[in-house]
């Protein structure tokens, strides 16, 4: 919301993204001082857990853009070293187990969100899609080649909330290999931006569609 404002109302933009930047900061320190208190057995160890902790990473991408550089730059230092210390806990647990339950297998594209917006962000940190970029775009679209392998896998899973985990990666990933391009072109480009855009957006769309359908029968949010 902020990023869509920045050019219309700079001033409410940087105030939606102050608000926004303490309540993801109060929710992150909540949570990883619970984590600290209560060891968790392996089964509670989701993708998910991701979010509210590395999802410090999206906020330089507009932060930057509003004047709050050095802010942007620790808050994308909170976002990587979380990212690096709890990913390999996740592996970990999906790895040698347990399975992660049906229902949750589409939050395994939530791996894809950090270091798609991590290139991102450091773009805007730094302003220019440089070499770190280019790296961790490279293990984003590593990431991308696995998931198409696995679709089959994907579509089995009958619709749940944890579908939407599918979205918000796969957009942040068409965002980076736009910038990508901008900064690298190369002929087999266009037809490759065109898919990846097309993709995104089809995934978001079958979401939204499955989620409004889920809402009419009555089934939306139930316990499992």
């Amino acid at each position: 919301m902020a990023g869509g404002a920045i050019p219309y109302a700079p001033d409410l933009a940087a105030s939606i993204w102050s608000i926004a930047v303490v309540l993801h900061l109060g929710v992150g320190v909540w949570l990883f001082r619970s984590l600290l208190n209560a060891p968790r057995e392996a089964a509670a160890l989701t993708p998910p857990l991701l979010i509210p902790l590395v999802g410090n990473v999206v906020a330089p991408i507009f932060g930057a853009r509003l004047g709050f550089t050095g802010l942007s730059w620790m808050l994308f230092g909170i976002g990587i070293v979380l990212w690096v210390s709890v990913q390999p806990l996740l592996l970990g647990r999906i790895f040698s187990g347990p399975p992660l339950p049906e229902r949750l297998r589409p939050t395994l594209v939530i791996f894809l969100a950090p270091p798609a917006v991590s290139s991102v962000a450091l773009a805007q940190l730094t302003g220019s899609f440089g070499p770190v970029s280019l790296a961790l775009f490279g293990y984003a679209t590593f990431l991308v080649l696995v998931y198409l392998v696995m679709i089959r896998d994907f579509l089995r899973v009958p619709f749940a909330m944890s579908w939407w985990g599918l979205t918000f990666p796969t957009a942040t990933f068409t965002v980076a290999a736009l910038l990508a391009a901008e900064s690298y072109s190369a002929d087999w480009q266009a037809p490759a931006l065109w898919f990846v855009l097309a993709a995104a957006s089809a995934i978001l769309a079958v979401v939204t569609a499955r989620t409004l359908k889920a809402l009419f029968d009555g089934h939306l949010l139930q316990p499992e």
